[in-house]
């Protein structure tokens, strides 16, 4: 679990219906990219918490929970590559140990 602040809510010109959050925190950069269909009520500069896990326990107050596939992983980098849905999200600075094809269950649970 990692607590990250908000960066940055924006509309991606490029693919319509879609936002791209940045969230950075100690060790942790998080580059999501959501359908503007999914109710998140996150906006910039609010603090949230971020949970990756491998297994499928959700805590009751997560905004939103994923479940996707690591398609790449660096070790060296301390870099995971997920794919949820068909959109990627990468992640470094984990400490989850994961291999690839291995799923995933991601978590932005807001203070």
């Amino acid at each position: 679990m990692h607590e990250v602040r908000v960066l940055r809510i924006y509309p991606d010109p490029n693919i319509e219906g879609l936002n791209i959050y940045e969230m950075k925190g100690e060790n942790v950069s998080i580059h999501m990219e959501l359908p503007s269909s999914i109710p998140v009520d996150i906006k910039e500069g609010d603090t949230v918490k971020v949970e990756l896990t491998k297994n499928e326990r959700i805590p009751e107050n997560a905004i939103l929970s994923l479940k996707g596939y690591v398609y790449s992983c660096d070790e060296s980098r301390k870099e995971i590559c997920i794919s949820v849905d068909g959109l990627r999200l990468k992640v470094t600075g984990e400490s989850i140990k994961v291999k690839r094809l291995d799923k995933l269950y991601f978590n932005v649970i807001k203070e």
